[in-house]
């Protein structure tokens, strides 16, 4: 048998507090005289050894009730393996993922397990502890207890046989030790069931936190579906995971200015499309309102503006005025030169090659690389 708070079993000391009691007897007796004297002395001896007897018995009971009070708070409790005894070593993974922001009983399913690590495990007690992004190897409970509180999400996620294997390595090298691997994490298996391979060295142990979410809203993809001079239209998808038919409202930012706002009333997929300029830099943000998971409620997305299109005019004089009206600095990048002043080594880095004017083309000409695109 073992006791979860042994150092309360001193208090069985404790127990010389009845025995001083019944040896001292704190209760004084009065004599009483009576006139049939020859009675009382028939039933003395009688009455002294029942005395004696319930004063034995009170005595006993006051040091069993005590006794029980003082074990009871101890907490024994009987281990169900052999090495309890055993010095003992832990490796605890906690899953930090952004699946863990599902709604628990108190709180998200993160701060739950937090919040159960540090209540369960003893302050002092030495282990190591890692996330999908930090470690802390053999330290205890107590050191890093406020790291654990401040534990934010992270993009990242361990595979849970890749978790398993980085468990095993933080384990020391001493034999003579029980190593027990805890995984903490909500066990979401994306398509494959969970299958370790287990060995005698060291004991796994899984916890699964398990939301009371029954409902989520996603964002599932967005795609630019047609396309004009001067405007994109952007269709955006969305995913319902549970039963119920909602309406829900999604919206389009620019950088950090609200583009456009939609309503979608949406049972298993839904989509809508926003109008957006063909011509502009777009740092867009689609945000959709759900209590469910916070992660896939936006998406982030962006569209640049289109290269300029490099434009080499090689003139006969000097005077190219006409071709900068057409070739304008918002779509090309335009670049003149006489035949005389050519620079050939612009040449494979256009786009369009204009000759402008020239009654004939030199035969280096011919010798030159030229790009595969279009030239007049």
């Amino acid at each position: 048998m073992q006791f979860k708070n042994p150092e309360i079993l001193y208090a069985l000391f404790l127990l010389v507090v009845p025995i001083l009691i019944h040896l001292f007897q704190l209760r004084r007796f009065q004599k009483v005289e009576f006139t049939n004297v020859k009675f009382l002395k028939s039933v003395k001896l009688q009455t002294r050894k029942s005395s004696q007897l319930k004063k034995w018995l009170t005595l006993i009971t006051r040091m069993l009730l005590l006794a029980c009070a003082i074990i009871a708070f101890a907490q024994p409790f009987i281990p169900n393996t052999e090495n309890f005894n055993q010095a003992q070593e832990t490796v605890i993974y906690l899953d930090n993922s952004f699946s863990m922001q599902a709604e628990g009983k108190n709180g998200s399913l993160l701060n739950e397990a937090i919040q159960d690590i540090i209540t369960t495990l003893p302050a002092d007690e030495k282990l190591s502890v890692f996330t999908n992004d930090q470690t802390f190897r053999n330290t205890t409970l107590k050191a890093i207890k406020n790291d654990l509180i401040q534990l934010k999400h992270s993009t990242n996620q361990f595979n849970y046989d890749a978790a398993y294997i980085k468990g095993q390595q933080l384990f020391s090298k001493d034999k003579s030790t029980s190593k027990n691997l805890v995984l903490v994490s909500d066990f979401q298996q994306k398509g494959n069931p969970l299958n370790f391979e287990t060995d005698s060295i060291s004991e796994l142990k899984l916890v699964q936190s398990q939301s009371t979410l029954q409902k989520n809203i996603s964002i599932d993809s967005v795609y630019i579906e047609n396309k004009s001079a001067e405007n994109l239209e952007l269709n955006v998808v969305l995913s319902n995971q549970s039963d119920t038919s909602e309406t829900i409202s999604i919206s389009l930012f620019n950088n950090d200015v609200l583009f456009a706002k939609s309503a979608v009333d949406i049972t298993d997929t839904a989509e809508t499309t926003f109008s957006i300029p063909n011509n502009q830099v777009i740092n867009g943000r689609l945000v959709i309102e759900d209590s469910g998971l916070q992660y896939d409620n936006s998406l982030y997305f962006n569209i640049n503006s289109k290269p300029k299109i490099k434009v080499l005019a090689i003139n006969k004089s000097a005077s190219d005025v006409y071709l900068n009206r057409i070739y304008t600095n918002d779509e090309f990048e335009y670049k003149g030169f006489k035949l005389n002043a050519l620079n050939f080594n612009l040449i494979p880095n256009q786009n369009l090659i204009v000759l402008n004017e020239l009654e004939i083309i030199s035969v280096s000409y011919t010798h030159l690389t030229l790009p595969t695109t279009p030239y007049v």
